[in-house]
């Protein structure tokens, strides 16, 4: 059984292989969209008026997830 363990352990065990050079590969391959303005605004945290609006704007009816809460419970609540 040790045998059969030890194969399989073996087998699916990821190797330590240093990918960040692949990594740069790729990545530099892809061509830039954004620029450091558009990335600044990204990351900014959202407001809370800007939350609001986004909920307000949705149309009611809707649940959100599989917890059946709909848009109008949050748009209430």
């Amino acid at each position: 059984m040790s045998e059969l363990n030890d194969f399989y352990r073996k087998l699916l065990e990821e190797h330590r292989v240093d990918k960040s050079q692949t990594i740069r590969e790729i990545t530099s391959k892809i061509p830039t969209i954004l620029n450091q303005d558009h990335n600044k605004m990204l990351l900014q945290e959202a407001s809370m008026q800007e939350v609001e609006e986004a909920v307000m704007s949705m149309p009611n009816g809707k649940a959100l997830g599989p917890d059946g809460f709909t848009i109008d419970f949050f748009k209430i609540y």
